[in-house]
């Protein structure tokens, strides 16, 4: 398979327009033969035939499934699954999905101990560390999930091909090393049902099978000089965990802690200030891709804005979008919301333009959409909520009921992202979906389950 330079994958992986695009017109990965390549270990009678494939492994790609959770500040449900793709000498790959719920401990413990501390069975991974100790918190009477050796995270194998210190998703891994898309359809799907979905069992297994194959392709790609015990790792949960960060030495004790910290650490380079709000990029080609649309999405003009207190021109918000056409006037809703959240908004002296600022956990943002999607995300809200409520609006319209209603199945889909800070009315119904236009722009990256970008 021909694939293009890296250096030009990489910029296609940094930049979201460009990845959306690329990854719009590859084809998804799948796995052939699905029914002879993976086998789902419901029982302790297909123990037997798991532990002899494990045993025959030079090459292991791990992963788990868990059932979110959408309820904010519940309980994390117990991991459901674990998957585990194995490569024997041959050259023969399988997979097999143990069923957490299913199993006992004692079906599994030895066999998992022996695997996971096997130093000649490389244990692949994509934030493998954050998965073992899920592990451990959901199931502390197993002893196999408190240690792991010979262990590969995908990240730092692409590194050292790439020489760049971002943290990807296994998503930009499986486009870079391979042009294929790794649908996420299925990855806030409900894993404790039984039995899976065909669909369900497909992605569970391929999400441990690819690392194997991206494994081939890194190390087709890796310098001859590259020493791979370099980038093995051991943990032992018995002992604090020290992540450290290769631009300042800080340390850590998870690898998602490490990666939000490697955000802000790589702020120092983040030299081109945009205009019009107080986000920074490293290169100008970056800031060029974002001013096309920052602030800018229905089509506004941005001009200066006016400073909170004055009284704004009949077809210009002081949020700074102005009137081009019917739907951005003075009275559509979002600067009906702008009014509202006008008490969140400041002046920011560097740019001199205006930011607004969660009261909870003092979190900036560059619009009002955009507050107005944290608050429902905050986890720092108090009991007593300073959140805006929209208790009445010039058009205000009756309650419906919630199974007749268009406008109310509408607003489930955001009861995950949006605190209750609305009544039913003619603006909450075009509010939200303007919301939906600004949800995916809180941060500047792409995000999926292994909560790197």
């Amino acid at each position: 398979m021909l694939h293009a330079a890296p250096d030009v994958r990489l910029e296609t992986l940094l930049s979201k327009p460009k990845f959306t695009k690329a990854l719009a017109g590859a084809p998804p990965a799948a796995i052939p033969n699905m029914n002879k390549v993976v086998t789902f270990v419901g029982a302790a009678t297909d123990i037997p035939h798991c532990n002899a494939r494990l045993r025959d492994a030079v090459l292991a790609g791990l992963d788990t499934e868990t059932k979110p959770e959408f309820k904010r500040n519940a309980a994390r449900n117990p991991v459901s699954l674990l998957q585990i793709a194995v490569r024997d000498a041959k050259g023969v790959e399988e997979v097999f999905v143990l069923d957490l719920l299913a199993l006992a401990v004692d079906d599994y413990n030895e066999m998992l101990t022996e695997l996971f501390c096997a130093s000649d069975i490389i244990k692949l991974g994509q934030g493998l560390l954050g998965d073992l100790k899920e592990l451990h918190e959901a199931y502390p009477a197993a002893s196999c999930f408190r240690q792991m050796h010979s262990v590969v995270e995908a990240n730092d194998i692409l590194r050292t091909v790439i020489h760049h210190e971002s943290m990807m998703s296994l998503q930009k891994i499986v486009y870079f090393c391979l042009k294929k898309k790794l649908v996420k359809t299925q990855q806030t799907s409900n894993w404790n049902r039984r039995p899976l979905t065909p669909a369900q069992l497909q992605y569970a297994a391929l999400d441990a099978l690819v690392l194997l194959w991206i494994y081939d392709e890194l190390l087709r790609q890796i310098p001859s000089t590259f020493q791979m015990d370099a980038i093995w790792k051991s943990w032992d949960l018995s002992q604090k965990i020290e992540l450290p960060c290769t631009k300042c030495g800080a340390v850590f004790d998870s690898d998602h802690a490490l990666f939000s910290h490697s955000v802000s650490c790589s702020e120092a380079g983040r030299t081109h200030q945009c205009p019009r709000c107080p986000r920074r990029f490293k290169t100008d080609s970056a800031l060029q891709q974002h001013s096309e649309h920052c602030m800018n999405k229905g089509g506004a003009s941005m001009d200066i804005p006016k400073p909170v207190d004055d009284v704004p021109d009949p077809d210009e918000c002081y949020c700074g979008r102005t009137l081009v056409d019917e739907k951005w006037n003075a009275g559509h809703p979002i600067h009906f919301m702008c009014a509202s959240y006008q008490r969140f908004a400041t002046l920011s002296p560097a740019t001199k333009l205006y930011i607004w600022t969660c009261s909870d956990c003092a979190k900036v943002f560059d619009t009002p959409e955009k507050l107005l999607y944290h608050h429902g995300l905050c986890e720092s809200t108090k009991a007593t909520k300073t959140h805006v409520r929209f208790d009445s609006s010039p058009e205000a319209t009756p309650k419906r009921k919630p199974e007749n209603d268009a406008r109310a199945r509408k607003r489930t889909r955001f009861q995950r992202t949006a605190s209750a800070d609305f009544t039913e009315s003619a603006e909450e119904e075009s509010l939200w979906s303007e919301v939906s236009k600004w949800g995916n722009d809180l941060e500047s990256e792409d995000t999926d389950a292994s909560s790197y970008y």
